[in-house]
């Protein structure tokens, strides 16, 4: 194992929806009552991690992180730590964020096709008002560089423009994970971070942890 902090990235189970809760056995045995309605029953937190056929295997070893603020500088500290490369693009970006990449130590890649091309994983924590703008210039990127790492949306923004990055990021030739972020940022005070991570191969995002 890794040293360093864990960012405890939920995986969800195998399967595309939750399990039954009209769940029935032969057996005599009493069962479990199902986990009440309004709890996502397809998200399993880890180290109870069930992965499904088709999961990659490779492992990750470059973290791209774009939007390195308060919480996305401090994940990526987190994974630095946790002997993870981190990079990111901070072409136009402002002092204030070079200056949290440094002391992150995230790498800076010169423009996002170089970026998408270096990275195994990408994750987009940023304002949500940014983040449909940005998953259209991933989109770019993944089509110029010919790469295709997986993109994590880890934005708080609706299901409709969820759906459009899906889409744009699919099309691209990626697979796309949506997340969730609960918690404080690492190393701050408050609970850590939890991912709560939707989609049908959470290998990647689950070797995070």
């Amino acid at each position: 194992p890794r040293p360093g902090p864990r960012l405890k990235l939920p995986a969800v189970g195998a399967g595309s929806g939750p399990p039954s809760g009209g769940y029935q056995s032969t057996s005599t045995t009493p069962q479990a009552p199902p986990p009440p309605p309004n709890i996502p029953t397809s998200y399993t937190l880890l180290p109870e991690t069930i992965t499904s056929p088709g999961e990659q295997d490779l492992p990750i070893k470059t973290v791209a992180i774009m939007g390195v603020g308060d919480m996305g500088h401090a994940v990526g500290g987190a994974l630095k730590e946790s002997g993870f490369d981190v990079i990111s693009c901070l072409n136009g970006r402002s002092e204030h964020s070079r200056n949290l990449a440094k002391v992150a130590g995230i790498r800076d890649i010169g423009n996002l096709e170089l970026m998408v091309a270096d990275s195994d994983i990408v994750l987009s924590i940023m304002p949500p008002s940014a983040a449909e703008g940005f998953g259209n210039d991933i989109v770019a990127a993944i089509e110029a560089s010919g790469s295709s790492p997986m993109f994590v949306e880890c934005n708080a923004i609706s299901p409709d423009t969820t759906r459009r990055v899906e889409a744009g990021i699919k099309a691209a030739g990626a697979s796309y994970t949506d997340v969730g972020i609960i918690g404080s940022a690492p190393g701050r005070p408050g609970s850590p971070p939890r991912f709560y991570a939707s989609g049908p191969d959470l290998g990647p995002i689950s070797e995070l942890d």
